[in-house]
């Protein structure tokens, strides 16, 4: 296969960078056990996420067990960076709301999720390097980002509490 050309490699990391921006935006939550969560506590949660969480999409499931946050996409150039300070506000809108008390983050339902966003990334870019080529470093790097998702999601698995 002959090298890309600069064109084809700049198109290359447009489009990796429009997946990343796509991905690793769902992060899932289930109740905290260990904190009563009463109907006046419920209702004040709600308020708090309508006014400090507008940017992100916050739905209740499974009867107000389970919460699915999703992120809004990123509009950095960088995919990394935008996720970062996208990240830093859901942290801090966390806490704001009360979120952070009544729910824990579903570590394997995240990991789960992300796993599914490496691979669509991965499989993308092994077609964009049998079209282009030139993305050998990326496929390694992809690959390696996903078997660490991997074995924190086996970890978690065969954890007693997993």
């Amino acid at each position: 296969m002959n090298s890309p050309t600069y064109e084809e490699m700049e198109r290359n990391r447009e489009e990796t960078n429009k997946e990343l921006n796509e991905a690793f935006r769902h992060y899932f939550y289930v109740r905290n056990r260990n904190v009563l969560l009463t109907p006046e506590a419920m209702d004040a949660l709600e308020c708090s996420i309508q006014k400090h969480m507008a940017k992100f999409k916050v739905e209740f499931e499974s009867n107000d067990e389970k919460i699915h946050i999703t992120l809004p996409k990123i509009q950095d150039g960088e995919a990394c960076i935008g996720h970062i300070r996208i990240a830093q506000e859901l942290r801090t809108a966390l806490d704001v709301t009360g979120i952070s008390t009544f729910f824990l983050i579903d570590k394997a339902r995240c990991y789960e999720s992300h796993i599914q966003d490496m691979k669509r990334i991965l499989l993308q870019t092994q077609k964009r390097q049998q079209k282009r080529g030139g993305l050998e470093a990326d496929i390694k790097q992809q690959q390696e980002i996903l078997s660490i998702f991997e074995v924190a999601l086996n970890e978690i698995l065969e954890s007693p509490q997993g």
